[in-house]
């Protein structure tokens, strides 16, 4: 007889309760000076790389041979040498019961279970471990390398404080602790503030988060907006660029321009990047999603792997997050989980897939 389990129905899904703005970039200078990062078209005549560039029909060889193209960059505007990049996130409860479902059993248990996980004091770790990814700069990802000295500034409401994002690990969950012992403005008493705020937009009511980097970078140094995918690239159209960059409409000096700009969606990534439950101290703290899977490597981390769990091998078994939490003990699992429903998405089980006994 199959055992009715209400945490695997077969439709399930959350509206993600992090909703980020696109993060623009500016340059500046200690003068006062903000104008914003262009996003350009160039010409560069590199040279094949790629082995399968190497080779044409023929067989025959095109190593080093060049490879002339168009692309689009994004350089520091003149006599700018501070990289500036402003972003907005409003913290929303939707995890606090699905989106939709097509078993009210589920609704019920989904909704017990954020309940319980907030008593416990769930939705402050996991705030705490967002706000850490705003302050170590994460979040202005390869434009991090690119300064020695930077400030992080995170705000909701009157609450401001400013962080040095080099000390902290970008790669790292370090706590709370080295969180306020990175401040440079502000008190340690703020940053306990800032974790509250986020918390109870997570629990009850959202909540609005402004932070912005600021890099010292070399003048006219380029600078690393998103990238956008192409499904297809026209190689006949030599005047196309092959690499397109992200960009918000923008004025300067009257004149519409390409203001260079990263997606929500990398902002995101660079926040939900808090989960080192996996147990595998290689990869570090990876984006929360279901499988645990790191693009950069090709892995995902939580397959089919018993010591770290994915999301549906835990909503299968939920008693390996349940039972804890019923005698009020926060675990691992718990974490992931309700991460995940914080991340929101379409976490329903196929018929086929839910034959336990």
């Amino acid at each position: 007889m199959t055992k009715h389990n209400p945490f695997s129905p077969t439709m399930l899904s959350f509206s993600r309760s992090l909703e980020l703005a696109e993060a623009i970039m500016f340059g500046s200078n200690d003068a006062g000076m903000r104008i914003p990062v262009e996003v350009i078209e160039t010409g560069q005549r590199g040279q094949s790389s790629q082995e399968k560039l190497n080779r044409d029909l023929t067989g025959e060889s095109k190593a080093g041979l060049s490879n002339p193209q168009m692309v689009e960059i994004a350089r520091m505007p003149f006599d700018c040498d501070h990289l500036i990049i402003e972003a907005g996130l409003r913290v929303m409860p939707n995890a606090q019961q699905p989106t939709a479902t097509d078993s009210p059993d589920a609704y019920q248990a989904y909704k017990g279970l954020s309940q319980t996980y907030g008593e416990l004091g769930g939705f402050d770790v996991l705030a705490a471990r967002y706000l850490e990814n705003i302050a170590n700069g994460r979040f202005a990802w390869r434009n991090r390398s690119l300064s020695n000295s930077a400030v992080v500034q995170v705000s909701v409401g009157d609450t401001v404080v400013a962080f040095n994002p080099f000390a902290l690990d970008a790669d790292e969950i370090m706590g709370v602790d080295a969180v306020k012992a990175a401040i440079v403005s502000g008190a340690s008493g703020d940053v306990d503030a800032l974790i509250s705020s986020i918390a109870n937009g997570l629990r009850s009511e959202p909540v609005d988060v402004m932070f912005s980097w600021k890099g010292k970078v070399l003048r006219n140094a380029e600078v690393y907006p998103s990238q956008e995918y192409k499904y297809t690239v026209d190689k006949s159209d030599k005047s196309a660029p092959s690499r397109r960059l992200a960009s918000v409409r923008s004025r300067l000096d009257g004149e519409m321009i390409r203001q260079a700009a990263m997606h929500s969606q990398k902002i995101g990534a660079a926040l939900r990047a808090i989960d080192d439950w996996h147990g595998d101290a290689f990869y570090g703290a990876i984006p929360v999603n279901p499988y645990g899977g790191v693009q950069e490597a090709g892995i995902a981390i939580r397959h089919q792997n018993k010591a770290a769990p994915s999301f549906y091998d835990l909503t299968k078994k939920p008693e390996l997050f349940l039972d804890d939490l019923k005698n009020g003990i926060l675990t691992d699992n718990a974490h992931f989980v309700m991460a995940n429903l914080i991340r929101g998405g379409v976490y329903g089980i196929s018929k086929e897939t839910t034959n336990e006994k």
